[in-house]
């Protein structure tokens, strides 16, 4: 992810420059400081959250493009830093150019901020680097932060921005990319990376609205301010108490309690697979009817819903989940199992639909997040 003001974001086309091309700004092996008159400066402090208005713009590189920028950063020689442990033992990775003097305890203090997050397991699964503005340019040319999925590290400034955002500011929105990389939002293209957590993605009506042209996952150019990934990044920065009052998204995704509450639960009970929601055995006589709703079921999440069935005897049958509100059908099977999509549908009707007039028994299992 990029975090940008708003002009830099003409820089996307940029051409590529190898990972090593940093190496021009001197990020070289660098002597340790050990003199008292040592002129590199040291980081900056982290900042209170919500003390200064931001926004926070980010630009999502293209698979194998910018994101290739990023990797290797920590295999440059002259970082200082080492794993840290944030106040409840968690290890966090903090590493810092060679372009500043190394502190200590301001890296401790970083990683404390972390800690204090509302997070999970995740906050251990990547790396923080703080770089120069000179040499993010190069990594993230017009950025103040950014964020690589694929590699799991954040890359922060180590002072202020040039357009006054703050650090942590910046570091908590990158913070909230991290979450969502790390949940499951399938089978939803680029997952919760583009489209925000199950429980925040659902409650904002994200797969409705991109039906509908209103929400565009993964659009980091003409439909950034309705790209719901950037929104969810920073409405998660808002929950850890960041500054709302520059929110520069679509208004509908500014997020009130509910939503907050939402993605509290995907940060701190993540879903991980799909679950049994329903399970219906029956018989067909052979005086029966040839269809019935076997059952209604109240689906609180959109995603994936898988219908299974098995029949017993010489019964042929189909098996249906249908949308209770206009009757489409979802998923349909004659045998086995089928798939489908949960978007914007509340509640099901589960149907069966007898072929011919042969007995049989039927074992249907309804599937869904």
């Amino acid at each position: 992810m990029w975090t940008t003001s708003a002009p830099a974001r003409t820089k996307r086309r940029r051409g590529l420059a190898a990972i090593a091309a940093v190496a021009l700004l001197g990020l070289a092996p660098a002597a340790p400081a050990t003199a008292a008159g040592d002129p590199r400066p040291t980081i900056a402090p982290p900042e209170p959250l919500g003390a200064v208005p931001v926004a926070v713009d980010d630009a999502l590189a293209p698979v194998g493009a910018r994101r290739a920028r990023l990797r290797g950063i920590g295999d440059i020689p002259g970082f200082s830093g080492r794993v840290y442990r944030t106040p409840a033992g968690e290890p966090v990775g903090f590493y810092v150019s060679p372009s500043y003097r190394p502190d200590d305890a301001l890296s401790q203090a970083y990683v404390d901020r972390l800690g204090a997050l509302v997070h999970g397991t995740e906050i251990s699964t990547m790396a923080v680097y703080v770089l120069t503005p000179e040499e993010l340019e190069i990594v993230c040319p017009g950025a103040v932060a950014c964020y690589s999925p694929g590699d799991r590290e954040i890359l922060i400034l180590g002072e202020t921005a040039a357009d006054g955002t703050p650090i942590v500011e910046a570091l908590v929105h990158e913070y909230g990319h991290h979450v969502a990389a790390s949940r499951t939002n399938d089978p939803f293209p680029g997952g919760a990376g583009d489209w925000g957590t199950k429980r925040w993605a659902t409650l904002e009506d994200v797969c409705a609205r991109s039906r509908a042209g209103t929400a565009f996952p993964g659009d980091e150019g003409e439909h950034y301010a309705q790209n719901p990934g950037e929104a969810f990044a920073d409405a998660y920065r808002i929950l850890n108490g960041g500054n709302t009052a520059d929110w520069q998204y679509d208004a509908t995704f500014f997020p009130d309690p509910p939503a907050l509450e939402a993605i509290r639960a995907d940060v701190l009970q993540p879903l991980t697979t799909p679950s049994v929601v329903r399970d219906v055995r029956g018989r067909f006589a052979k005086r029966d009817g040839a269809t019935r709703t076997v059952a209604t079921i109240d689906l609180p999440l959109d995603g994936g819903v898988r219908v299974d069935l098995r029949t017993s005897g010489r019964l042929r049958a189909t098996a249906s989940v249908i949308d209770v509100t206009d009757g489409e059908v979802l998923a349909r099977t004659s045998g086995g199992s089928a798939e489908g999509l949960i978007c914007g549908t509340r509640r099901v009707d589960v149907a069966i639909q007898r072929r011919g007039t042969a007995a049989g028994g039927y074992a249907i299992r309804v599937t869904a997040p």
